[in-house]
């Protein structure tokens, strides 16, 4: 197998295990998902029925408890005495080293009531036993089982609940409470024992969430489980429902039960890790024999594919001896056929392939056959494409001459024809600067009827100006009468104010605030006096550049009289230029219409000669063809001929 075939056949393996592993890899996958969603279901499956059993096992331990009250309460409704009551509780409690059977009155142990238990516990003196919780239940429930918190046993030093219920005597009076206390380490021992994995963890709690079984016993009744979690998955809903739950969040577990006929729950929490051994094994098993498999698919095939091209193999040597036969026109070394005994589509590829060379081989010989013939048939040809040659170049000769001629005409006529071309142009560029001069001068007129306008205008507001400085001057005046009246109303206040002074200082200390006030005035008096010596410096200064302003409009008003006059002439002289352009454009219009005519019949002529030229033309290429076709004929004969020899 050559470099080509094993190409080949590297292509063909590597697409069939492209396309085998990648739907291998798919339906891995796809399993490996299947068999997680198993897992997981299983997990939760397996929580549930855990915290079930669980709670089971605590139900059944409750209903023995409550048996017992239930037992002792029946025992005691018929007696009366103490002393057999306490008989009977000590009985009943034997066998119970950290349980508490005990018996209370309805009436207040001050008051003559009694409290017996099986271990002799004596209450203290201020105990109130109708206050106590499992008195209080069991008396607001008469004849039905009540529970009671969670608490720390005076005897025994753990957590404790408390089993209540009435006793009634023979007429159905309630006469007292039987109870049982319960220490939760029972309840701890069945949980412990009921492992749900290796790094899970199950407690019971209280409704409210606190711990009434934990490892850490510090954490009991005083820690509350929801304050170190928080679920998406269990809702406050679900919660209040007391519904039973197993879900599964963040990569844990967790599970929720409430205990049947209590106020407390189950719960249970851990690594989904714990279960993924069983997962990573499947995983592990899958990927093992996804490799096997694509391996044997390897092996198969690369033989598949080495027997299919085989026979391809043996096409292509055969393929490479009949081209270099071909090439060496070596009849003698010509292959007949490809030998092969497949049937399938690669025999079926080769037979035809051995058909098709069997016509190959007839039809080369038929060409060798045809070539003999064309020998003697281009020799003849030799003959006659040498005698057309000699024709055909004296007839090219004879048509350019004739040719040269006509476009030396050609050429006279084209260049009389641009001179009057240049002509018309140059008319025409004479014609346009006179339209351009015309419409110029007109421009100019317009300009120069404006710019009179525009001067008659500034003339008119000169005036104006003029009249508004000398209005300007009579109004100074009328100021100037106003700063001095104020001018002497502040001398003859500066005398007032100088002689109350003076009448002040006569007056001793009752015209000092009067002295005061008129010094105030003086000193105001100076002011205005000053301020309108002020006034009069500024009023003389718009005096002198009015009269200034005056003087110079009056100069100003004179020049636009002048420039007035000027623009007036110059609009006059311009309108005698403005009708010498448009006689002038006029007879350059007429000039150039004269040319165009003279030129368009110097077209029609030059036209007449190119067609005459271009028929000559035509004919000496066409006798140059012929020339260079009989030369090509006389070639091709003799390299027939050189060729068949």
């Amino acid at each position: 197998m050559n470099i080509k075939n094993k190409s080949l056949v590297t292509k063909l393996l590597s697409r069939i295990i492209v396309t085998i592993f990648i739907v291998t890899v798919f339906l891995s996958v796809s399993h490996l998902l299947v068999i997680r969603q198993l897992i997981k279901k299983s997990i939760v499956n397996s929580v549930n029925l855990t915290l079930d059993t669980l709670n089971e096992k605590i139900s059944v331990v409750l209903e023995h408890y409550g048996d017992l009250v239930t037992n002792l309460s029946n025992a005691l409704s018929p007696i009366d005495e103490t002393k057999n009551i306490e008989a009977v509780i000590k009985s009943m409690g034997t066998d119970m080293a950290e349980k508490t059977l005990y018996y209370g009155t309805k009436e207040q142990i001050q008051n003559g009531g009694v409290l017996i238990t099986n271990n002799n516990w004596t209450p203290p003196a201020d105990y109130d036993m109708l206050s106590r919780p499992w008195h209080m239940n069991a008396m607001g429930n008469e004849g039905k089982l009540c529970y009671t918190e969670p608490y720390i046993d005076v005897v025994t030093g753990k957590i404790a609940v408390t089993i209540s219920r009435t006793v009634t005597d023979k007429k159905g009076a309630v006469k007292g409470v039987a109870a049982l206390d319960i220490v939760l380490d029972r309840f701890s021992d069945i949980i412990k024992n009921m492992q749900l994995s290796p790094n899970s963890t199950i407690n019971l709690l209280m409704q409210d969430g606190l711990f009434l079984t934990n490892d850490d016993s510090s954490a009991i009744m005083r820690n509350n489980y929801f304050d170190t979690v928080s679920f998406r998955s269990y809702t406050k809903a679900d919660y209040s429902k007391g519904t039973p739950k197993a879900f599964i969040e963040n990569g844990s577990f967790y599970g929720i039960h409430p205990v049947t006929d209590t106020n407390w729950i189950l719960v249970a929490q851990g690594p989904v890790s714990d279960f993924a051994l069983d997962y990573i094994r499947i995983a592990i098993c899958i990927f093992i024999g996804l490799v096997a498999f694509i391996i044997l698919i390897i092996i198969v095939s690369y033989l598949a594919v080495g027997k299919i091209l085989s026979p391809i193999k043996n096409m292509s040597d055969f393929i490479s001896k009949l081209s270099e036969s071909i090439e060496n026109k070596d009849e003698n070394t010509f292959p007949k056929r490809i030998e092969t005994d497949s049937d399938d589509e690669v025999g079926k590829l080769a037979n035809n392939f051995n058909t098709f060379v069997s016509k190959l081989h007839d039809i080369i010989i038929q060409i060798r056959s045809s070539q003999d013939k064309e020998h003697i048939m281009g020799k003849k040809l030799f003959t006659e494409a040498q005698n057309l040659v000699v024709s055909t170049r004296e007839t090219a000769s004879t048509s350019q001459d004739a040719s040269a001629s006509v476009k030396e005409i050609v050429a006279t006529m084209e260049d009389s024809n641009i001179l009057s071309e240049n002509i018309s142009t140059k008319i025409k560029d004479v014609s346009g600067i006179a339209n351009k001069t015309s419409s110029d001068v007109a421009d100019g007129v317009a300009h120069i009827d404006a710019n009179v306008k525009q001067l008659h205008e500034i003339f008119n507001a000169n005036k104006q100006t003029i009249d508004g400085i000398k209005n300007l001057s009579e109004k100074i005046e009328t100021i100037w009468d106003i700063v001095t009246l104020i001018n002497n109303v502040a001398d003859q206040a500066k005398i007032i104010a100088f002689n109350a002074e003076l009448e002040a200082s006569t007056a001793g200390e009752a015209g000092k605030s009067f002295r005061i006030v008129a010094n105030e005035i003086r000193r105001l008096s100076d002011g205005i006096i000053d301020g309108t010596r002020e006034i009069k410096e500024r009023i003389t200064e718009i005096q002198r550049s009015s009269d200034t302003l005056l003087v110079a409009s009056k100069s100003g008003t004179e020049k636009i009289n002048a420039g007035y006059e000027n623009a007036r002439s110059l609009g006059e002289k311009f309108a005698s230029i403005k009708s010498s352009a448009e006689v002038t454009a006029k007879s350059a219009d007429d000039i150039v219409e004269i040319i165009q005519q003279q030129a368009m019949a110097s077209e029609q002529i030059l036209l007449a000669l190119r067609e005459i030229s271009s028929s000559i033309e035509n004919f000496s290429v066409a006798t140059d063809n012929i020339s260079n076709a009989a030369e090509n004929v006389r070639k091709i004969s003799e390299d027939l001929n050189n060729g068949n020899s």
